[in-house]
């Protein structure tokens, strides 16, 4: 493990060691607390899933604020709250600040039994994008095997929502030159996303990018350009018929003269 790496980890362990020395103020959490918590959380999801980071910040650094004080007992709400806090700073590409939260949060995952697949996969899926945008490649294959695995078995193997992660890999075995295994997945990918619209799936057009990107690192510039083409018919198929929509809503609303 390299200094960088170790330091990520050495801070994600003196942050639980810092919650731990916070003392719990009673055994139980008030109901009115969670409910804040619980407000300033679901306000700093709808911010991230909106792209507005900054206050998805704000809002999920309120939401820790308010569940803090009563650790250890609030351990997995913590646990929630590191982690999207997290994925916004992954997305602000602020990497260095990301990894030790993930990592907190990932651990109080692990150690608690009632952690469903689901939000395991959820901590470990965020820690593994967080280690390849920072060229952490070893890292972030482990972590993305590991969610693969909690994916294959709660969703199924050929489920849509796989079709991120397996391109995550991909585009870390892209990183490591192991082209071979890379080329595997983005296959896998593609079989996934033809089965929802083909001819009209932008994620579609951007894994056919992708891929031919990948083929022309393996000297395949004849199939690249085949992937090339897909990916632009899908973008002028989409682009297409959002202007014929256009159109048709706005014939819709004339009336004219009588």
């Amino acid at each position: 493990m390299n200094h960088r790496r170790q330091d990520g980890w050495n801070a994600a362990l003196s942050l639980a060691f810092w919650l731990c020395a916070i003392p719990a103020h009673a055994e139980d959490i008030p109901p009115g607390v969670v409910t804040d918590w619980k407000f300033y959380n679901d306000a700093g999801l709808t911010r991230l899933n909106r792209g507005d980071y900054t206050l998805a910040e704000e809002r999920f650094n309120l939401a820790i604020k308010e569940i803090r004080p009563y650790f250890p007992h609030s351990s997995r709400l913590l646990a929630r709250s590191y982690c999207d806090l997290a994925r916004t700073l992954y997305h602000e590409e602020r990497y260095a600040e990301a990894e030790p939260l993930a990592k907190w949060a990932l651990v109080v995952r692990e150690a608690d039994a009632k952690t469903t697949p689901e939000v395991l996969f959820q901590c470990t899926y965020t820690l593994a994008v967080i280690h390849a945008a920072q060229g952490h490649y070893q890292d972030a294959e482990r972590l993305l095997k590991r969610a693969i695995a909690l994916q294959e078995k709660s969703i199924g193997e050929a489920h849509v929502n796989m079709a991120v992660t397996l391109e995550q890999l991909a585009g870390v075995y892209t990183g490591m030159q192991r082209y071979t295994q890379a080329e595997a997945l983005y296959r896998r990918v593609i079989a996934i996303r033809e089965r929802t619209r083909p001819d009209e799936n932008l994620e579609l057009a951007d894994t056919a990018a992708n891929f031919a990107e990948l083929l022309r690192r393996m000297r395949q510039p004849a199939e690249a350009v085949k992937w090339e083409s897909r990916a632009k018919a899908i973008q002028k198929n989409v682009a297409d018929k959002a202007r014929k929509s256009k159109l048709d809503r706005a014939g819709a609303g004339y009336q004219g003269f009588k």
